[in-house]
């Protein structure tokens, strides 16, 4: 608390110092609220997301996404191709309600019959209704639901339902998420949320979310809000004047049309007992959780004693039933240190994979990272 007291807000601090262009890459991270709590989940009692269901896995292969799996070469071919977030449709529910890593701003107005929850984000509003005035019924559906509200003494109550499927339940945005940026939502899905005024400095937030298609159990989110008079919200134009899709599907067909040349194979010199070890083909499933499929390696033998390893493909369906080919590419920076096997895989998102041969040569298990994060696996022989 005594080391968030002197904490000063660097992007104000480097604007009035007339710094806007360290101010813009620097300030766009919105300064944390100091506590205790290790995780927003506060019911499974773990802090973990809940398992997705066998649909609701199914139904994560079948997103959209702009965030590469391990061992995965996305193709982008239209703005379809991207998910949500990043083609500025919408950051959906109940991701919209978490605290984000930027751009983070949470309005709250308030007229006679009705609260309007106002997100920097995306600019999206939600419109709850405290007139008692029935719902539209399940033929009209929208991304961010529809709400109705209530008052519980000084506990403002919105229940939502009516949810459109389409963006991420949660998203990478959000510390914690899972990779991939694949978690889908259905439109069963309701949230309940709570929300209460503590003092002049702060609220209490919480959401319970249900979707019994994706979800094995619900599971609840809660977490304080600062109230801040002071915070600057500028415009958030997520379309206007924005090429980033544009240009991601150009230089991805681009690519794919004319592949990049390969850097030189890097090889590994090990001795004897470990090249035969880790000579033949090599199988593992990446630990994230909304996604089950599994990445294939080869590593061979070379008579100068050294050993080379290749990505030969994974047997994961891109968007739209897109199946992946087969890559057969060699691991890029490979090197092996005693028993410590190490590689970046050969894919257009860079992940890197560090871990560490068992002694009886049959796995290797480590952690693949990348900006989304670490991701354990285990690679078994055979």
């Amino acid at each position: 608390m005594q080391a968030a007291a002197g904490r000063v807000d660097q992007g104000r601090a480097l604007i009035e110092s007339g710094n806007f262009g360290r101010a813009l890459l620097s300030g766009v991270t919105d300064p944390n609220m100091p506590q205790r709590q290790t995780s927003l989940i506060v019911d499974p009692p773990d802090g973990q997301l809940p398992a997705l269901t066998a649909e609701g896995k199914k139904r994560a292969l079948e997103m959209g996404s702009s965030w590469a799996l391990p061992g995965e070469d996305p193709i982008y071919e239209n703005a379809l191709d991207f998910d949500f977030w990043d083609n500025c449709r919408s950051r959906g529910m109940p991701s919209s309600m978490m605290p984000y890593r930027y751009n983070g701003g949470f309005q709250i107005l308030q007229a006679p019959g009705v609260v309007v929850f106002n997100l920097e984000m995306i600019h999206d509003a939600r419109i709850i209704y405290t007139d008692g005035r029935p719902s539209l019924g399940g033929a009209i559906k929208e991304y961010m639901g529809e709400s109705r509200g209530h008052w519980e003494g000084n506990t403002l109550v919105v229940v939502t339902t009516n949810y459109k499927e389409g963006p991420p339940l949660i998203n990478l945005a959000v510390p914690g998420s899972p990779a991939g940026n694949r978690f889908p939502v259905s439109d069963k899905m309701k949230t309940t949320e709570r929300v209460t005024r503590l003092n002049n400095d702060s609220w209490l937030y919480e959401i319970k979310t249900e979707d019994p298609t994706v979800l094995t159990r619900p599971f609840t989110v809660r977490y304080p809000m600062r109230n801040n008079p002071q915070y600057e919200w500028w415009e958030y134009g997520c379309h206007e004047g924005n090429t980033i899709i544009q240009n991601y599907s150009q230089t991805n067909k681009h690519e794919r049309e004319h592949p990049p040349e390969e850097p030189a194979v890097t090889k590994a010199q090990v001795s004897p007992e470990l090249a035969n070890q880790l000579a033949g083909r090599w199988s593992g499933k990446p630990g994230v959780p909304t996604v089950d499929y599994n990445i294939f390696l080869e590593f061979t033998k070379n008579p100068d004693g050294t050993v080379q390893g290749k990505l030969i493909g994974t047997d994961l369906k891109t968007f739209r039933g897109r199946v992946n080919p087969t890559i057969n590419k060699a691991l890029r920076t490979f090197r092996v240190t005693g028993r410590n096997v190490a590689f970046e895989l050969p894919n257009t998102q860079p992940w890197t994979f560090n871990g560490n041969l068992s002694e009886d040569g049959t796995t290797i298990t480590g952690t693949l990272n990348s900006a989304q994060g670490g991701v354990p696996v285990t690679f078994r022989k055979g």
